[in-house]
Order: structure tokens, then sequence, then C-alpha cells
């Protein structure tokens, strides 16, 4: 939160902010009767231009023009484990995604809006030998209200291929 103060005037003063065309749909900054700036932590990641009014008992005013930024939160990305018998395709790597903030999770409009996925894939190929460890990975991606700061790896179990004799 920011605060305000200002000087001169008669009595107490009340303040308002008002913010700017680029912040119009914007909710939860609100300024309190002591004039400080406060934001609802479900505001959307951005820099909001605003303007802070004051106003005295008679009516004098003063204005200043200010910005607020929120800051995107941060979030795991983990690549998906997969388990094949040796020779087998190549699996499909997706991430998950872990500490979201607010009760949100990876179907909240406030992750999905903007969101480019990270990029996943694996060290497997279908010659990887039985009893090696190819890995899984996710890299990149973004989200207007997310910044992607972990990445955890994930892994590919070969097993053997069963064979029939006949």
């Amino acid at each position: 939160s920011s605060a305000f103060t200002s000087s001169g005037g008669t009595g107490s003063k009340s303040w308002t902010v008002a913010l700017t065309a680029d912040a119009s749909t914007v909710t939860g900054i609100t300024i309190s009767s002591g004039g400080v700036i406060s934001v609802a932590a479900t505001t959307a990641a951005g820099t909001y231009s605003m303007t802070v009014t004051a106003t005295d008992v008679v009516g004098a005013t003063g204005t200043k023009a200010s910005t607020v930024t929120v800051s995107k939160a941060s979030l795991t990305v983990t690549a998906s484990s997969h388990t094949v018998q040796y020779g087998a395709d190549i699996p499909t790597v997706t991430p998950s995604y872990a500490t979201f903030v607010n009760s949100e999770n990876s179907s909240s409009a406030s992750f999905t809006t903007g969101l480019t996925a990270p990029t996943c894939t694996t060290t497997y190929v279908v010659t990887s030998a039985f009893g090696s460890s190819p890995t899984t990975s996710c890299s990149g991606g973004s989200s207007a209200n997310y910044t992607f700061t972990t990445y955890t790896a994930g892994a590919v179990s070969i097993q053997k291929r069963s064979m029939t004799v006949i």
C-alpha cells in the first residue's frame, strides 16, 4: 500500500482515487479516509495510472497523479512423468501448475487469460534402454497474472516389453 499526505487546507480531508482510462475496468484499488491506497489480492497484474484527490472541509481540493503496480504471482510448473514399455512411442509431456493464489487453479480465467503454455519435452526416444532414466521438462510460457518461476522435471520409467513364446 502507499500513503498520501496533504498540507494546507482547512480541517480534516476526505480522499478519493480515480483510475485513468488505462485502468477504468480495474477493481480492487481503493483509498482510505487516511489517504492510504490499498490493492485487493484479486486485482489483475499490471501498472495502473490514477489521480488522488484530497478535499478539505470547505471544498478546497488538491490532486496528485500517481501509479500503482501489481506484480504477477509466482507459479511452479511440473513436467508430467510417464511409464512406458521398451520401444513405445514418445509420450506427450504436459505441464501441471502449483502455488496458485486466491483459490485459483489452472481453469481460472485469471490464469488462462493471455496464457502461453510452457513447451514440454523429453529425452526419451523409442530406443531408450530398459532401466535408463530419461527425463521430462518444461520451459518458457507466460500468463497475464502469473510468472513461471520454478520448473520441476519429471521422468520416464521404461518397463520390459512382454513377450509371448508360441
